[in-house]
């Protein structure tokens, strides 16, 4: 998911009722030509579900 400055409290929102984990909030590129889910606009953030990596023992 993408948003803008603007409604980034509203795409969090929604992701959390979608998926309901928090997720990882980055910067995007000036480059990157990426729309926000509410406007339309000029995304500035990327929000993605950062799957959790079981942790395995290590043998000793």
């Amino acid at each position: 998911m993408y948003a803008c400055e603007e409604h980034i409290d509203f795409v969090m929102e929604d992701f959390i009722d979608q998926y309901n984990a928090a997720p990882t909030l980055e910067l995007i590129k000036a480059t990157e030509d990426k729309p926000c889910v509410w406007c339309k606009q000029h995304a500035v953030y990327s929000l993605t579900l950062e799957e959790e990596m079981e942790e395995t023992p290590v043998a000793d």
